[in-house]
């Protein structure tokens, strides 16, 4: 390897390192979901999603 293609190889590097450093991280993020009765009877909630086969809070459980 000559010395140009070894400073390139060492600028692309330290140029990915950067890049790495600078780019923002992936967060959980919580959510909130508020959900009021106007009705006397009792009401449960229970949560389905659309790309799994998931329920939550699941178990036959429900809030």
């Amino acid at each position: 390897m000559d010395r140009r293609t070894a400073l390139q190889s060492r600028r692309c590097r330290v140029l990915v390192l950067i890049a790495l450093m600078f780019a923002t991280p992936a967060h959980l993020v919580d959510m909130a979901f508020f959900v009021e009765n106007q009705r006397s009877q009792a009401a449960a909630v229970e949560m389905f999603s659309h790309n799994r086969e998931t329920v939550w809070p699941g178990g036959d459980q429900v809030f």
